[in-house]
């Protein structure tokens, strides 16, 4: 497993790549790296970077493009997004949207992704 120190870096990588992605409204893109970047850090900091890269795409994007985004994402995909997304709103990050998402991401996979979510300690935890 790695440790913090390259956790924090992979973090910091996907912050900055994914900045990229939306600067470029390339929304897709930037889920799919934000929702794979590395897990499982102890630092609650490097955790809140996490989720406030996934904030911001979320933030960034207009909410009749989200359903559309939504289902080109994978279940994993979909599932790493909704636990980021629960961090956020615990940080207070765009909740509004934030809230529509879940209620997106609920329509799609019904309550088995919320499950998921809570028993998946790595980013929330």
């Amino acid at each position: 497993m790695a440790d913090e120190a390259e956790i924090k870096a992979g973090v910091e990588a996907v912050a900055a790549e994914v900045a990229s992605l939306t600067q470029q409204t390339n929304y897709l893109r930037a889920l799919q790296v934000a929702a794979a970047q590395p897990t499982g850090s102890k630092d609650a900091a490097v955790r809140d970077l996490a989720a406030t890269t996934v904030a911001n795409v979320i933030g960034s994007i207009k909410e009749m493009d989200s359903g559309k985004l939504i289902d080109q994402l994978t279940e994993d995909e979909r599932t790493a997004l909704m636990k980021y997304i629960y961090r956020a709103m615990s940080l207070g990050l765009h909740c509004t949207q934030m809230l529509k998402w879940h209620e997106k991401l609920c329509e799609k996979d019904g309550p088995g992704i919320v499950m998921r979510t809570l028993v998946d300690r790595k980013i929330n935890g």
